[in-house]
């Protein structure tokens, strides 16, 4: 197959905003194949050498792809990252102390509500690891901005 120009230039897009890029989006509450992953798997090859040529790590799980800027393994913990692990450590975290099992937080069916989101905000000591972490504007909002808005964590649209 050859290069869609249009949905490269969207793939760029996505990517070079830091965003993952994920086989499958939430359309309509429902589960749906991501045209513009379909689109990296079938010119993987093409992909991967035109952000290498670009100075960056192209990296494909097989369920998702990113970028990152070409640095040393042991140097490749970036801001973001580190926030996304600290929210979901802190989800993590909520689910556990009410004895919920991970799955509510990766079944289309279920998922975490505004309001255990709201409950997760309000544990005591995440505020001041919040701010510590660079994160002063709240969990809903980093939430929202580093895991929804980045594609790591997927919003159901009867959520929006």
């Amino acid at each position: 197959m050859s290069v869609n120009k249009n949905y490269a230039a969207k793939i760029y897009s996505h990517l070079i905003n830091g965003k993952v890029l994920v086989r499958e989006i939430i359309q309509n509450d429902n589960l749906i194949n991501n045209y513009l992953f379909s689109e990296v798997m079938d010119n993987l090859k093409a992909y991967e050498d035109q952000y290498a040529m670009c100075g960056f790590n192209f990296i494909n799980t097989g369920d998702y792809v990113y970028i990152s800027d070409k640095q040393p393994p042991n140097d490749r913990k970036t801001d973001v990252g580190m926030k996304a692990q600290i929210l979901l450590l802190m989800v993590g975290k909520y689910l556990n102390s009410r004895n919920l099992s991970l799955t509510k937080f990766s079944t289309l069916s279920a998922g975490i509500t505004q309001e255990e989101l709201e409950e997760i905000q309000s544990i005591g000591d995440n505020a001041d690891i919040l701010v510590r972490a660079g994160m002063g504007n709240g969990f809903l909002s980093s939430f929202k901005s580093n895991l929804v808005e980045r594609n790591i964590v997927l919003e159901k649209t009867s959520s929006k």
